[in-house]
């Protein structure tokens, strides 16, 4: 385990000298919902004729998967990081490793920035279509959005679903901690840098 961890960083720097591992986690619980949301598709397809309630049939799919245990710790695996004592070591050690989050991503792509010395103009910020706002999928399907989801969750549900992510959630915490901190010791020139993004 450690060594797949060693054999991701190694072979970074090995094809890139003096290189620097970028890595962009997402929150774990959005992850795993927005992940399972697209794979459960063809199941609701099948189903929402007879039955019509997309939002419990989604949580029906979803109990299937969570009882088999399914994707959890989806990030940390492939950081080579296969449990507790593993993910604790990394999160110690993550200095020359940059962790960038999904939910600062103004600030992680200043953090980026920084970090690898490019100029401002070298930093592209694009919004896409954002799937929620219309209720349709990129491809023109309908889409259940995530945080609705999250929300109407089963309490029972979310409990297996987080015991299924404690490596994830750790590493998440640690990086988005990281996020903040190095954002905040920009102080008001990083919060000039994030409103011209």
């Amino acid at each position: 385990r450690r060594q797949r961890q060693m054999c991701i960083r190694d072979s970074y720097q090995k094809a890139v000298p003096s290189s620097r591992l970028v890595v962009s986690l997402r929150e774990p619980l959005v992850r795993y919902i927005s992940m399972m949301n697209y794979f459960a598709h063809a199941e609701r397809d099948t189903k929402k004729e007879i039955d019509g309630d997309q939002t419990r049939l989604f949580f029906e799919a979803l109990r299937k998967h969570v009882a088999r245990g399914r994707g959890g710790d989806y990030q940390s695996r492939v950081l080579g990081l296969r449990n507790a004592s593993a993910t604790s070591s990394f999160i110690k050690k993550m200095d020359n490793i940059l962790l960038l989050t999904t939910a600062r991503m103004d600030e992680s792509l200043i953090v980026l920035r920084r970090a690898l010395g490019w100029a401002p103009e070298d930093i592209l910020h694009l919004d896409v279509h954002v799937s929620c706002s219309d209720g349709v999928r990129y491809d023109g399907r309908a889409v259940l959005c995530v945080e609705p989801l999250l929300k109407e969750l089963p309490p029972d549900l979310h409990e297996k679903i987080v015991a299924l992510h404690r490596n994830d959630l750790a590493l998440y915490n640690a990086a988005d901690a990281a996020v903040a901190s190095r954002f905040l010791q920009l102080g008001m020139d990083g919060e000039l840098e994030r409103d011209r993004l």
